[in-house]
């Protein structure tokens, strides 16, 4: 390694008096900083030593191994540490977590140390693992030093072994346990390099596809799994985005019953976007080697309890679940407040269409009064003030329900952690089914009273446009004004603006030799830990995509052109998702993922509601009524014809789902060879072993 290849990035720069121990870094340790550690303020010293010899110490005494060096923070005060790691032991690592990396023959296979020369780029050790991989491995082998208990101790739990500790279990992970008592906490730092290529290629490259190698390369599996189905989403959009705009115009000049033909075309449409997108996300998963991935799903680190249990399949100690206890605080706590945010939610919807009847009255108070329920006032026009007051009512109560969005999704968040699933899976499900449920309600609850019950389509179209652009507008801003002026302000800042004189100074574990940084804009320590102070959450991005979804194909009969507001809002989403993860936020930890989890679910759930509410939409049209009155069709009849054409469109949707399998068969034969020779290794290994003990058990005899 280079002397040149230590001034990139986020690499330690030594001084003169530092030459020698720097010779030894070079030859043991990737001088890289790959993670940072940092405790809360005033932690005491003594138990932040017993945290950073937990690091230091040998695996066989239950340590990390890892390379841990003092940031020391002349400006804060803060108490920060570097954490990095040997070539050798990120290799190591590497196996012991599973990794998988590029075979020979192009699959992507679990890593084994002593097969390394069959893997692609083993050549080179130093850049066989990429940096995501080597944060992953740190991170990976932190969660993985687990709670000992004190000599002479016959207890298996124990609360303030050390001053600030939390209760602690036997065989309890000591890392991820602070940290989810927000006493510490560990992140990776951003590669310059690396970081300066996505914002050309990226952030800046509106009009060009996403790199999506380039992103997974930097960020890993599951936040390329995000932007994939963003972007895949978005082209999937064109072409109902132009056809809308297409029939829209057309309406002007032939009879509005033709949009029927527009909402069977989105349906199919939205069926074959779902399958497709299940064949793209295996395609890629496999390709990262992500696909399938199964590991045994430890207890989610925030999982707290007063007892303990042993874990039947591992043998290890863990906080005891009680799963009853959790569905009793589902069904008496969150569930009641959830019905009270879907009752505050309904009545500001009551309260908007009193506010809108209102407004009607008085616009034709000169006739006898209108009632909003009445249906008289369907063939008339506003006068302009009117209109332009409705509209703005419209736009406060678009504001209201966004508002009222922000403050249940920080609510379903505080009742999920209080309800104490065990496993991450459990955890995110339970929160999404909180998210879609209020959100349904939220955002369409009034739409589906307009269309069903007033059963007026101006109305529901001057809705639809208002609130779905209101909701656009205001959401960029959220995404792009405020994130733009946050990173301006902490760039001016990391420049020396507003601190003059700051800097970070690298130290040894054990001496007061320094490693010094001098601050500025190269300084990229210092960068990582004043910009990027805020944790990129990509479930709160992946709730966006939700809701124009609904906007364009549950209601398609009545408002075409949303698709194309869609399109263009996911246009710019797409860039300013991009600009907030790489220039606003921390660097995540890389996560396995193979697909978008259970918000697919929500979509095709969704995709079947469409296909009720477009048919409905389409049968009580007055246009559409009139031609079946016309042709001698009865109420009863018309009901039967949409009511057989729903299940007709509901058929199409599965058979399409049935027909196109969501793995490639290529995909299929590959999964099938590994395991087969994995199959064949095994037993290899088996009949080894058998042999060796063969003798032994004869000489027994």
């Amino acid at each position: 390694m280079s002397t040149d290849s230590l001034n990139n990035s986020n690499e330690v720069v030594a001084t003169d008096d530092d030459a020698s121990d720097l010779d030894d870094l070079e030859s043991s340790v990737d001088e890289r900083t790959l993670v940072v550690l940092q405790f809360l303020a005033n932690f005491p010293a003594e138990t932040i030593a017993w945290f950073v010899e937990k690091l230091t110490d040998p695996i066989a005494k239950g340590g990390a191994e890892l390379d841990v060096r003092f940031i020391k923070d002349n400006k804060k005060q803060r108490q920060i540490y570097a954490v990095g790691a040997s070539v050798k032991r990120l290799l190591e690592g590497a196996e012991r977590m599973g990794l998988k990396k590029r075979f020979q023959d192009d699959t992507m296979r679990d890593f084994i140390l002593c097969n390394i020369h069959l893997y692609q780029g083993s050549n080179d050790l130093d850049k066989f693992l990429s940096t995501r991989e080597k944060q992953q491995i740190i991170m990976h082998e932190i969660e993985s030093v687990r709670f000992k208990m004190p000599e002479g101790s016959s207890e298996i739990s124990v609360k303030g072994f050390l001053p600030g500790l939390p209760k602690l279990f036997k065989d309890q992970v000591i890392f991820s346990a602070c940290r989810a008592k927000n006493l510490l906490t560990y992140f990776p730092l951003h590669d310059k390099r690396d970081l300066r290529k996505l914002i050309r290629n990226w952030v800046r490259s509106f009009w060009s596809f996403q790199p999506l190698d380039d992103i997974h390369d930097y960020f890993g599996d599951s936040i390329t799994i995000y932007f994939a189905f963003l972007g895949f989403y978005t082209t999937f959009l064109l072409p109902p985005a132009i056809l809308g705009v297409f029939f829209y115009l057309l309406s002007f000049f032939i009879s509005y019953n033709i949009i029927g033909f527009f909402c069977i075309f989105n349906i199919i449409w939205s069926s074959i976007f779902l399958v497709l997108w299940k064949r793209e996300s295996s395609k890629l998963a496999y390709k990262w080697g992500s696909i399938n991935h199964s590991r045994f799903d430890e207890p989610r680190p925030e999982l707290w309890s007063e007892e303990i249990c042993t874990n039947p399949v591992t043998g290890k100690f863990e906080p005891f679940c009680d799963y009853k206890s959790k569905y009793v605080k589902f069904y008496t706590i969150s569930l009641p407040i959830i019905i009270v945010c879907l009752i505050v939610s309904l009545f500001v919807g009551i309260t908007y269409f009193w506010v809108e009847d209102s407004i009607r009255n008085w616009a034709f108070s000169d006739l006898n009064k209108v009632d909003l329920h009445s249906g008289d006032y369907q063939s008339m026009t506003l006068p302009w003030d009117a209109y332009v007051i409705s509209v703005m009512v419209t736009i406060v109560y678009g504001m209201a329900i966004y508002g009222l969005d922000i403050g249940y999704r920080y609510l379903a968040v505080r009742l999920n952690n209080y309800e104490n699933h065990r496993l991450q899976s459990s955890y995110e499900n339970f929160l999404i089914a909180k998210l879609v449920v209020f959100n349904f309600v939220n955002y369409f609850c009034n739409l589906f009273y307009i269309a069903f019950v007033l059963r007026d389509y101006n109305l529901l179209q001057k809705n639809l446009a208002t609130l779905l652009i209101t909701w656009q507008i205001i959401q960029q801003a959220q995404e792009t004004v405020v994130p733009y002026f946050t990173y301006k302000y902490k760039k001016y800042r990391v420049l020396g603006k507003f601190s003059s004189g700051s800097h970070i100074n690298l130290c040894k574990k054990d001496n007061d030799e320094t490693i010094n940084k001098s601050g500025g804009a190269a300084n990229d320590d210092d960068d990582d830990l004043k910009i990027a102070e805020n944790k990129y959450q990509i479930e709160k991005d992946a709730t966006k995509i939700d809701y124009p979804f609904g906007y364009v194909f549950l209601f398609s009969a009545c408002y075409p052109t949303s698709a194309l507001w869609a399109f263009l809002n996911n246009l710019t989403e797409i860039r300013t998702d991009a600009f907030k993860l790489v220039l606003i936020h921390k660097r995540p930890f890389s996560r396995q993922a193979d697909g978008i989890g259970s918000w697919l679910l929500a979509f095709e759930l969704m995709g079947i509601v469409a296909v009720i509410t477009n048919c409905t939409l389409v049968a009580i049209n007055d246009d559409v009524l009139h031609y079946f009155y016309s042709v001698g069709y009865s109420d009863v009849g018309i009901f039967v014809l949409f009511v057989m054409i729903e299940h007709l469109l509901l058929f199409v949707k599965a058979t399409i789902s049935l027909l196109v399998p969501a793995l490639p068969e290529d995909i299929k034969t590959n999964l099938a060879r590994i395991d087969y020779e994995a199959q064949l290794a095994w037993t290899d290994k088996t009949k080894k072993l058998l042999g060796d003990l063969d003798p032994t058990m004869k000489k027994n005899q």
